[in-house]
């Protein structure tokens, strides 16, 4: 291989190997929820929000679900879902799973719920 051949290949190789824009991943939907209750109702709405997991991780195109308590604030809770697609998001969303959830979860909230879409970036 002359050197010239061998410069070239190099380049391309070297090239090849830089990072290319940051773009999403796949098409899978990710999702942060921040749900606030009132102090008093902490052990209830732990109680709603793990049967609404529960219940979640059987829904059609869920890739997980999961749910935090704050340390030191223990009304502040923290699902974090990844599911198959937008598309399947929107029909969780519609569901009775979700819509039951949040018609007794009202009630108990001291702030609106904070959801936060995204995507996952390489």
């Amino acid at each position: 291989m002359s050197a010239k051949r061998w410069w070239f290949a190099l380049l391309v190789t070297a090239l090849l190997s830089l990072p290319g824009p940051v773009r999403a991943q796949s098409d899978q939907q990710y999702v942060v929820i921040y749900v606030e209750v009132q102090p008093q109702q902490t052990n209830r709405a732990r109680q709603l929000l793990d049967d609404l997991a529960s219940a979640s991780r059987k829904s059609p195109g869920i890739v997980n679900f999961s749910v935090g308590q704050q340390v030191g604030r223990l009304s502040l809770f923290t699902l974090v879902e990844r599911w198959d697609s937008a598309g399947a998001y929107a029909a969780y969303k519609a569901s009775a799973t979700w819509t039951g959830f949040f018609a007794k979860i009202g009630p108990f909230l001291s702030a609106p719920l904070d959801e936060r879409p995204g995507v996952l970036l390489e």
